[in-house]
């Protein structure tokens, strides 16, 4: 029996545990399979690997290993936060099609549209980035530049101690 490899080729069941594309196959696949974010067929598609292929490889004790390693990593209290990310990600992606089909609604408020628009925007990174807000703080420079040839004027000012925090006097 034959199973694909990372790089295109074929490799026989005997040569699964020799081969590290056939490793790198196995960890990948277990990895995919721990996640359980896609349907066992589009796993097995996304591999070229046939149902009898996999049915086999199940009971290949490497492949076994890998597949209890990625569970376990996977499932572990330590890897909540890259868990939900994850599938938050793909969620999400799944959801880009109709997403982009509300874009083009003319029956969905403007205003909801212009906001997804922007949405995607910041989410693919392509949106410029909000900018930051500043406290105000307690003192204030000002800069005056009259011309070119002289120094510029600069004016400070510290708030009195009395007006800094007033509200906790």
């Amino acid at each position: 029996m034959t199973y694909a490899s990372l790089d295109g080729a074929t490799m026989e069941v005997a040569d699964l545990s020799h081969s590290e594309y056939q490793e790198k196959l196995m960890r990948n696949l277990a990895r995919e399979l721990a996640t359980d974010i896609l349907p066992l067929e589009t796993i097995l598609k996304n591999y070229g690997i046939t149902e009898k292929q996999f049915a086999s490889l199940t009971k290949h004790n490497g492949f076994q290993r890998y597949l209890q390693d990625a569970v376990e990593s996977w499932q572990s209290a330590d890897n909540t936060t890259a868990r939900t990310q994850l599938k938050i990600a793909a969620g999400i992606e799944d959801s880009l099609p109709q997403m982009i089909m509300k874009l083009h609604d003319e029956n969905w408020p403007a205003s909801a549209r212009v906001e997804l628009f922007k949405t995607l925007l910041r989410a693919s990174g392509m949106a410029q980035p909000e900018p930051e807000a500043t406290s105000g703080g307690d003192k204030v420079q000002i800069n005056i530049n009259l011309s070119r040839a002289q120094e510029p004027v600069v004016i400070e000012h510290q708030a009195p101690k009395q007006y800094v925090g007033a509200e906790d006097a």
